[in-house]
């Protein structure tokens, strides 16, 4: 089995993205499309799940409610949330806070309707099963904003000890950080780095015009 690979499309309009999908540029059950709210359409996702693909989401901090946001995604049933660590430590509750209280609230929906047989409740707690037993990544990233080259290991491993217990899945970080968090915080705390050379179980690369323009040549 191949390593997984995340396919950064953030810099992508919706036409551009639509054309990778539509062309089955890459179609793979190890491939994640990484999109962000510009690209957070019902045809998006339902399209790269069709592909047998993964829905891979960035999300950034905004005025928006972070429930109905959070909301969206687990009811769509994307498979990694990424959150920017240096957001604060108050934005990081506050997101796993909104986490655990959707899947509460679907799970009280569903026991709602869990011992009506009606055709109409059935559907509609196949629905909601599906999304209860669905749960994504949760992922906080150390790259952005700042060089973590000049940043204390001592540091570095605060931050994924912090998103650890928060509850979060794992971290993007560097490649020279990938075996000091391992060590920290177990083999199964998820490493991601851009380095495409990296052992990672997870590498990302980025998707640009000139990178359709050769694909499509």
């Amino acid at each position: 089995m191949g390593r997984n690979v995340i396919l950064n499309c953030e810099s992508l309009s919706l036409e551009e993205m639509e054309s990778v999908l539509n062309n089955n540029c890459y179609s793979s059950n190890n491939i994640y499309y990484k999109i962000n709210s510009n690209l957070l359409y019902n045809k998006i996702i339902e399209k790269i799940k069709s592909l047998d693909s993964k829905v891979y989401f960035n999300l950034k901090k905004d005025n928006n409610s972070l429930y109905d946001i959070m909301k969206i995604l687990i009811s769509n049933r994307v498979d990694v949330i990424e959150v920017d660590v240096f957001d604060g430590y108050d934005y990081l509750t506050k997101v796993i806070s909104c986490f655990n209280k959707v899947y509460e609230d679907y799970n009280y929906e569903y026991q709602k309707y869990k011992d009506v047989c009606s055709y109409p409740a059935e559907a509609y707690k196949y629905y909601l099963a599906k999304i209860i037993n669905h749960k994504p990544l949760l992922l906080g990233n150390l790259s952005n904003n700042l060089d973590l080259n000049s940043l204390p290991l001592i540091h570095v491993i605060s931050l994924a000890k912090l998103c650890q217990n928060e509850g979060f899945n794992g971290v993007i970080c560097n490649l020279s950080n990938i075996e000091i968090i391992k060590q920290t915080c177990g083999n199964d705390f998820v490493t991601i780095s851009t380095n495409l050379e990296c052992p990672s179980e997870y590498i990302m690369e980025k998707i640009s015009n000139s990178t359709l323009n050769l694909k499509h040549n």
